[in-house]
């Protein structure tokens, strides 16, 4: 069977858009990957500076957990959500004595292992949310 020149075009045509395909991908993969970065970074900015301006910690603990535990229902493994709020409770019952660098440390390891659409729920949460008893 003899081949058409053309059908040696379409192969090639096919190769280079398989090519740009993979390079699309790899870019839109990089930048997902940035964005959940971003997005980690605007969470702990945004729990360092609730923890940092008001008297009682132990209510924005409070608040921090039940908005961790609602972020948790969005994903399909609710567990983990689960897992992390007990260890923010666990810092709630301590939190009085505990140092503020501490309790942050937790809300930050507690955020870790969220998904985007999670973080993205936090996010919100946190910036809607009023202030308990604000030091100013």
């Amino acid at each position: 069977m003899e081949r058409n020149p053309n059908d040696e075009l379409d192969d090639s045509a096919s190769l280079k858009l398989i090519a740009i395909s993979k390079d699309i991908q790899r870019v839109l993969g990089r930048a997902d990957q940035e964005l959940l970065e971003n997005l980690h970074l605007y969470v702990e900015r945004m729990m360092l500076y609730r923890i940092t301006r008001v008297k009682d910690k132990t209510a924005e603990l409070r608040a921090f957990r039940t908005a961790l535990l609602e972020a948790g229902s969005l994903n399909e493994n609710p567990e983990a959500a689960l897992g992390q709020a007990s260890e923010v409770e666990s810092v709630v019952i301590d939190g009085l004595t505990m140092s503020p660098s501490k309790v942050f440390s937790t809300m930050v390891e507690a955020t870790e292992s969220l998904s985007g659409k999670q973080l993205f729920y936090i996010l919100q949460k946190l910036r809607h949310a009023p202030l308990t008893q604000p030091i100013y």
